[in-house]
């Protein structure tokens, strides 16, 4: 029998057994991969391409989306067309945007924190305590150079709270971030062994 994907608390005794050396956390991820299983990361860098619907490039989406959940820029039947965030241009040339509501019964939203530190993220946060995004709701924010922003994503096949923060960025082309999801499900904890702070 394979296995696909199997919560890390039902496999406690088994990871040996699984060929998975790595520490796990209780509601980590394993999935298949070549020779056993592996942990999706909780942390990673990302690079997005600025998405684009002008022009003769045509539609750029698969280059400007990130999975937390998954921990992949990379299509799959295991991301299933459910992003978790979206990098891109708003209407005018030079605004660009990040946005998070992408499947029919998304309820995600995102905030910009601003310059603060990622160890002095709050744990949980009311998104009415902040600016709204660029379309007057907190789905969507303009992007900015070395801020950190906090999303909550919730829909039906997810719900998690990732951190990120906004590297090199560059207006209307690319942007890498480094990003965190939580361990908690509905509040940011810092995974353990998550990288640089």
């Amino acid at each position: 029998m394979k296995l696909r994907f199997v919560q890390a608390l039902a496999l406690t005794g088994a990871l040996a057994l699984a060929g998975c050396n790595s520490t796990v956390v209780t509601g980590d991820t394993l999935r298949a991969g070549d020779g056993g299983y592996e942990l999706i990361p909780r942390s990673g860098e990302a690079t997005l391409q600025a998405r684009t619907l002008k022009g003769d490039a045509g539609d750029n989406f698969e280059n400007a989306v990130i999975s937390f959940k998954y921990a992949t820029t990379t299509e799959d039947s295991e991301v299933a067309n459910n992003w978790d965030l979206l990098f891109g241009n708003d209407v005018d040339s030079g605004s660009d945007i990040f946005s998070v509501n992408m499947v029919t019964d998304d309820r995600s939203w995102i905030v910009d924190l601003g310059t603060i530190p990622i160890e002095a993220v709050p744990a949980t946060l009311d998104p009415a305590a902040y600016p709204a995004g660029v379309r007057g709701k907190h789905d969507d924010v303009p992007v900015v150079q070395d801020h950190v922003y906090y999303v909550r994503n919730l829909d039906t096949d997810t719900e998690q709270v990732a951190v990120f923060r906004v590297g090199a960025y560059t207006t209307d082309t690319s942007v890498i971030i480094q990003w965190f999801r939580s361990t908690a499900e509905d509040s940011f904890v810092f995974p353990v062994g998550g990288g640089t702070k």
